[in-house]
């Protein structure tokens, strides 16, 4: 079954810079990864260090196995060296409307 998935985190202000750099790099390969519908990135317009990156996929399993990926390769990593604390993952089914 197809889920959004959002990952919110808050950045740490000296990496806003570098996050740009690493989303133009990982979002191709997280675009093109198998099971991805769509991802977009945003940031709060009032607290500019808290940001999402919301995502559907074809499955949580799905979602899964390219987060395992990600893990692997260290991309992950990379993201967790920039925040300031652990990110918030969330997984949400859509209303069938």
């Amino acid at each position: 079954m197809a889920c959004q998935v959002i990952l919110e985190f808050d950045i740490k202000p000296e990496c806003m810079e570098q996050l740009g750099v690493w989303i133009a790099h990982t979002l191709p390969a997280t675009r093109n990864f198998e099971g991805c519908v769509n991802v977009t990135v945003a940031q709060n317009q009032d607290r500019p260090a808290e940001v999402i990156i919301v995502q559907h996929w074809i499955s949580r399993q799905r979602y899964i196995e390219f987060l395992d990926w990600r893990k692997q390769t260290g991309v992950f990593a990379a993201l967790l060296a920039m925040i300031n604390s652990e990110p918030r993952l969330r997984f949400f089914d859509y209303f069938a409307v």
